[in-house]
């Protein structure tokens, strides 16, 4: 007991004193470096992954528009197409076209052909159309793709489209203006096409010679390929959504959630998402998200980007497309703590490296 009590109240020595006073500011200046470092390292990873989504946004929200633009573009020159024109003069002809000194079936023929040959060359283009105003909006020519084949449609399977959106949208149109319809899912006879088929329509109007409106060229354009490259090649980590200006999914990495509306069951960004704070407007996607933000998604917490893209060019607000990218919170925790782990096992060497030449000098000294 004695000597136990001996011990206790035996003086330290100096060097003793002197290591254990470094040893407290060595530990302070420690901690301070790995919640310093902590920081840094949230923040790298941050920015590294804000650097890889905002690249490839940029790069698919370009592709996407490239792709519309040539829909537009190719429409037009369809509406342009000599066999058109012949087609119109012959409606006001008793069914003659003077200018081409053909009656108006011969000229049916020659653009049928013309068609065949514009979708075998194109061929997300799936259907063109010829589509007159009188008689319910009738179809006068049609070419489709069905079971990989190129066909014309007969006469008695042309249909009336005056009460689809497009066909009313290219109504008020100027000639070489065009109309972007919404993505959906093409319909055949007012049913949905089986197996779908993820569609959207350009429409630019077609006039006579003395300015009245005669119809349209509509094109159906499968943009399914197009979507699916939007999460094509991603690493596992990241994850794609799109939608409409309604919230409806068009892309999801559960593809049973897109184009729900289509079909009778709805999925929207906005009954799922929640964001953690400085919420963006979500229910009407007017806000893109250009830093990274944390959010959940049906109770997932995640990081992502959101870019708008009004595809709309006909001064009607609010078509627009919403395409995210995201990381899922934990690859994020992950990434961000093997990075601190590493600082602190450089710290904690640093620190022992230190304290043992220290111990050393100190020991020397007296």
């Amino acid at each position: 007991m004695n000597r136990i009590s001996a011990l206790v109240n035996a003086p330290i020595s100096l060097s003793a004193r002197i290591i254990a006073g470094v040893l407290v500011l060595l530990a302070i200046a420690t901690g301070l470096q790995i919640t310093l470092s902590n920081r840094i390292a949230r923040e790298s990873v941050l920015a590294e992954l804000q650097a890889q989504l905002q690249a490839r946004t940029d790069y698919n929200i370009n592709e996407l528009r490239f792709r519309l633009d040539q829909l537009r573009r190719d429409v037009i020159l369809v509406s342009q197409l000599p066999s058109v024109k012949g087609i119109v003069r012959a409606a006001q002809n008793g069914g003659y076209d003077v200018n081409e000194q053909k009656n108006g079936e011969v000229l049916k023929k020659r653009l049928q052909e013309v068609m065949i040959a514009f979708v075998y060359a194109n061929p997300e283009y799936f259907q063109v159309r010829l589509i007159g105003v009188a008689d319910g909006g009738r179809e006068l020519v049609r070419v489709q793709t069905h079971n990989g084949a190129t066909e014309i449609s007969p006469d008695e399977q042309l249909q009336q489209k005056q009460n689809r959106d497009y066909f009313i949208a290219t109504l008020g149109l100027k000639v070489g203006q065009t109309y972007l319809s919404d993505f959906n899912l093409n319909q055949e006879f007012g049913r949905v096409e089986v197996p779908y088929r993820r569609t959207i329509r350009a429409t630019t109007p077609v006039y006579t010679d003395d300015g009245q409106f005669f119809g349209m060229v509509a094109i159906n354009m499968d943009i399914g390929p197009t979507f699916d490259k939007l999460s094509a090649n991603n690493p596992v980590y990241i994850y794609t959504y799109l939608f409409n200006q309604a919230g409806d999914y068009l892309v999801h990495p559960d593809k049973n959630k897109t184009f729900g509306f289509d079909i009778g069951k709805p999925f929207r960004w906005q009954d799922e998402v929640k964001f953690l704070h400085g919420a963006p407007d979500v229910q009407h996607h007017q806000q893109p998200i250009k830093k990274l933000e944390p959010f959940t998604l049906s109770n997932k917490a995640m990081y992502g980007l959101q870019e708008n893209f009004n595809f709309d060019n006909a001064g009607r607000s609010g078509r627009s497309i919403s395409l995210v990218y995201a990381v899922d919170a934990q690859y994020f925790a992950a990434r961000n703590n093997s990075l601190i782990i590493v600082i602190l096992l450089s710290a904690l060497g640093c620190a022992f490296a230190i304290a043992v030449l220290l111990y050393l000098y100190v020991n020397r000294l007296m």
